[in-house]
């Protein structure tokens, strides 16, 4: 009887020492499960930043498009401009040349010509400065839109990472979640 009570007690030993790992190994499933739903939570918001990262760089693209075009239009303004100053130049260079060649019945006709000629290249020369000044301001716009597609493609690399470095957590905890609770399973 002195045996029987002893494996009695024994047994509820086992019993008592089974109950406390099954507990502890139910506390450790429930941290595990909350490791899990964070991780998963943490998937989810790198995968909005990966979208917003996205949106960001399509947004970037067209600003460096359209600069793109805007310094297109006005180099190509500019061109004309420059070639239409040239013209004026040697209108104005004619002008004076003939100025000096003419008598003197024809000398207020080529006076009106050289002044004529002189106003046409001052124009051209004003339309061509401001040409030229937006010119300036289309590449100074093409600079930026430039470094914003940079920095907009630098985020969007950095928010896969942050992706991958979240998906990989949560992997991990699944797989610690998944241990855990088959060890419960064999208690």
């Amino acid at each position: 009887m002195r045996v029987a009570k002893h494996e009695v007690a024994a047994a509820e030993k086992k019993y008592d020492d089974a109950k406390r790992e099954v507990a502890d190994a139910e506390t450790k499933v429930t941290a595990a499960e909350k490791k899990c739903g964070d991780a998963k939570r943490e998937v989810t918001a790198a995968e909005k930043k990966c979208g917003d990262a996205k949106r960001e760089v399509a947004a970037a693209e067209k600003k460096f498009d359209d600069a793109k075009r805007d310094l297109a239009a006005a180099e190509k303004k500019l061109d004309d401009l420059e070639n239409a100053q040239d013209d004026a130049q040697a209108e104005l260079t004619a002008a004076r040349h003939a100025l000096q060649k003419c008598s003197t019945q024809e000398r207020s006709e080529c006076d009106a010509r050289l002044q004529a000629a002189n106003a046409t290249f001052e124009r051209a020369q004003n339309r061509s400065t401001r040409a030229l000044n937006a010119f300036d301001t289309a590449t100074q716009g093409w600079n930026a839109a430039n470094g914003g597609l940079k920095l907009a493609l630098e985020g969007l690399e950095l928010a896969l990472e942050g992706l991958k470095t979240a998906q990989d957590l949560h992997a991990g905890t699944v797989k610690v979640l998944t241990s855990l609770q088959g060890m419960v399973l064999c208690i």
